[in-house]
């Protein structure tokens, strides 16, 4: 395995957090043999956080600031709390005090500390800890997966009908994004019985979901509406055991996309996206529904037009006043006819509008994906540079 190093000081940030993790795992656990929690919402009354929770993030990013003073924190609790989440290259401790707040308020004994490590934008360490089994998962990019300082591997499954699956029927997506997200969630869920699966399975926590297919519990994971905290430390576990990592298109897994798909094999993840006909892109207020071999696609290409008309049109160009119009309108017009080119089936209505920033500088791109009644499709395109930003609205509606 390739064990080259991002930061010099890698196993020092490791060895460190894996020392507040088995004192953190004391509090959790004394707090789980006590009678009871209390208990707060946060979005609503299904979306659980104890005091145990803000206590357990808080003692670790305290320690962790302290000894690493220029690292960087996202915690579950925290943007709870409205705190912003801002992902960049520096060393970035990606937190979830406790994965399965639900088990851990009715003293369901499947939860988890995760602690997990992010430099460059790419995950290097990871820690999965449940305080109540007393089960440790740590894995290092490059030096394999841990359960307990025992070596562990996912299985050798590559077929559907070997293939038990993990799943999650959290109820705050039921209530955030109301019916069609069960529908979606229980055709999904059908189509692998059909498929003939060996059967589902339901943890209540992301976290152990994902070490399960690391250590060859369960042989797959798939999820829609995660968080970077739920899937940072157990994703680099999964890798690490020789795991396959993925967004559930297929494409690249990004920890800030809200979706996973974890599998033990390549064969066995091609195998599960075949029976995802339908998934959800979403923003935190709108699920879309839409076939998976048209969609993914789709909203890359659109980035990438987008991008090229943008650069193409302004790139270069010096900012003046009196010209964004014009640039709005070859935009519009440059996008609208590639994307006819694309032969899809779909009439596209394209609009731009570009103001005056004086933001930093730099290109970035980034799509999503939003519902609604008028039209199958509509992506946010945003291009930026240091003197202007510009929003390109494509909308795709089925002829």
């Amino acid at each position: 395995m390739n064990c080259q190093l991002f930061h010099p000081e890698e196993d020092r940030f490791f060895n460190f957090a894996l020392n507040l993790v088995n004192e953190a795992g004391a509090l959790v656990r004394a707090a789980f043999e006590q009678p009871c929690s209390e208990v707060q919402t946060k979005m609503s009354n299904t979306d659980l956080v104890t005091e145990t929770d803000q206590a357990v993030e808080k003692m670790l990013i305290e320690n962790l600031s302290k000894e690493f003073p220029d690292h960087k924190f996202i915690g579950e609790e925290s943007v709870a709390s409205g705190a912003k989440i801002n992902y960049t290259d520096a060393p970035t401790w990606i937190i979830d005090p406790i994965d399965g707040t639900t088990n851990f308020v009715h003293r369901i004994p499947m939860i988890a500390i995760c602690v997990g490590l992010s430099i460059k934008k790419q995950l290097r360490a990871g820690i999965v800890y449940n305080p109540i089994t007393k089960e440790l998962y740590t894995a290092q990019a490059g030096r394999g997966a841990f359960r307990n300082g025992f070596p562990i591997h996912v299985s050798a499954t590559k077929e559907l009908n070997r293939c038990l699956i993990a799943q999650s029927h959290g109820i705050h997506n039921l209530v955030k994004f109301g019916e069609k997200w069960l529908k979606i969630t229980l055709d999904n869920h059908g189509r692998q019985c059909l498929a003939g699966i060996r059967g589902h399975r339901s943890f209540g926590s992301a976290a152990i979901n994902m070490v399960y297919v690391a250590q060859g519990v369960v042989d797959a994971y798939v999820e829609y509406g995660i968080h970077a905290w739920d899937v940072a430390a157990a994703g680099i576990i999964v890798k690490e055991a020789g795991g396959v990592l993925l967004d559930p298109t297929g494409a690249e897994f990004d920890i800030m996309n809200r979706r996973v798909l974890c599998t033990s094999t390549p064969e066995l993840a091609k195998a599960i996206e075949s029976t995802l006909n339908y998934w959800i892109m979403m923003d935190d207020t709108h699920p879309v529904e839409n076939s998976a071999s048209q969609l993914v696609p789709l909203s890359q290409e659109v980035q990438t037009i987008s991008k090229e008309a943008l650069d193409n049109i302004i790139g270069n160009s010096p900012y003046w006043h009196v010209t964004t119009n014009q640039w709005s309108q070859q935009a519009v017009e440059t996008i609208t006819s590639n994307l006819v080119k694309l032969n899809k089936p779909y009439k596209y209505i394209v609009t731009c509008v570009i103001m005056q920033t004086n933001t930093g500088a730099g290109l970035s791109v980034s799509s999503t994906c939003y519902w609604d009644k008028a039209t199958d499709l509509s992506f946010t395109v945003r291009w930026e540079n240091k003197a202007v930003v510009t929003i390109v609205n494509v909308f795709a509606v089925a002829i």
